[in-house]
């Protein structure tokens, strides 16, 4: 498909099944509240933001090498961070996640496979 107007955040020639964090943003067509509504500062999801929430939560069942951190479902659009580990990473990304180091990903050592 061709999109006259948009251009990718991806970095050209990287390899995004490599183990790092990834931050995962969605929007729906033209910004239409598919998702859900807020009321009284409060998120209630629609059936499809229902689907999105199952479908997310999913993730790691379905591909072992993958732990899903924050995430949030808005009415149009949806954020998530998902981290792809290396066989070893688990115990690097629970300490990053506690201590709240800040190190470099993907490019860090302790990520590559």
């Amino acid at each position: 498909m061709h999109y006259p107007n948009r251009r990718t955040a991806r970095l050209k020639g990287y390899d995004y099944s490599s183990p790092g964090a990834y931050f995962i943003t969605f929007n729906t067509k033209d910004f239409y509240c598919y998702f859900g509504d807020i009321r009284e500062g409060i998120m209630h999801l629609s059936e499809s933001g229902g689907i999105i929430d199952k479908i997310w939560n999913e993730i790691p069942a379905r591909y072992e090498n993958t732990f899903l951190d924050e995430y949030i479902i808005m009415p149009d659009h949806f954020h998530g961070i998902i981290w792809i580990k290396s066989p070893a990473g688990t115990d690097a990304i629970n300490r990053v996640r506690t201590s709240g180091e800040i190190i470099s990903l993907p490019s860090s050592p302790q990520y590559q496979s």
